[in-house]
């Protein structure tokens, strides 16, 4: 099914696809955050913190990642992409969730930032290929099923520069058991099969919780746009 071609000023529309269709647990996922959204202050979320998230801040912080344009998915109220825009990027974030986004468009009025936030989905983002040098992901990916974070990789590879960097914090697959938590969770392995043919590893490493509230297991990740394929591209260069 093709949805709408949104286009941002100064870019092209998405390529009008959300590739497979979502998995039930995704729906009940993305009506369970717009609803947390829209009735309760994003202040009491239990994910939500007045910081960066450390592993990105420190990335930045000591030259690792690229300076530029920043895209942050799924970007809730904001914060990420608020730091980010204090540090000098070209800051923008997108959400599925309308109310997220208008509260990270207000906090970005309020504190004069010029971060811009959009409503889109991931898996059809509304910018041209190369749009930017830093794209980072603090609790997207693990929430898509397999086919739908192929379609995942694929827009993030061609959004993102090459030479430029990916950063996310994903939940451990060793904790799938857990009653709590995203429904897809991932292993080293299994992420690095979604972005091994257009990306390559920079830094792969265990990280507690942010809030430290818990003894749940991070992977944080860094990875880099390949500037060239490697032997036998998959289709992610397509």
């Amino acid at each position: 099914m093709r949805n709408r071609r949104r286009t941002l000023p100064g870019g092209r529309a998405g390529r009008g696809t959300t590739g497979p269709r979502a998995s039930v647990a995704e729906e009940k996922l993305g009506a369970r955050f717009e609803r947390t959204y829209s009735t309760t202050d994003y202040r009491k979320h239990p994910w939500f913190s007045e910081r960066p998230t450390e592993f990105v801040a420190e990335a930045v912080r000591s030259g690792r990642v690229r300076r530029g344009r920043s895209l942050d998915l799924g970007c809730g109220a904001g914060t990420l992409a608020l730091w980010l825009a204090r540090q000098g990027y070209d800051a923008f974030g997108i959400d599925f969730s309308p109310s997220a986004v208008a509260v990270a468009t207000r906090r970005a009025a309020r504190r004069k930032r010029k971060a811009r936030f959009r409503v889109a989905s991931a898996l059809d983002l509304p910018f041209p290929r190369g749009f930017a040098d830093l794209v980072t992901d603090i609790g997207l990916v693990h929430t898509l099923s397999p086919p739908r974070r192929e379609v995942y990789a694929s827009e993030l590879a061609r959004v993102l520069k090459p030479g430029g960097d990916y950063l996310t914090v994903v939940f451990a697959r060793e904790d799938q058991n857990d009653e709590i938590g995203p429904p897809y969770r991932l292993s080293v392995g299994e992420l690095m099969a979604a972005f091994e043919s257009a990306l390559e590893v920079q830094e792969v490493h265990a990280v507690p919780s942010e809030p430290a509230r818990d003894a749940r297991r991070f992977y944080a990740v860094h990875l880099r746009r390949r500037r060239s394929p490697q032997p036998g591209p998959g289709p992610l260069w397509r």
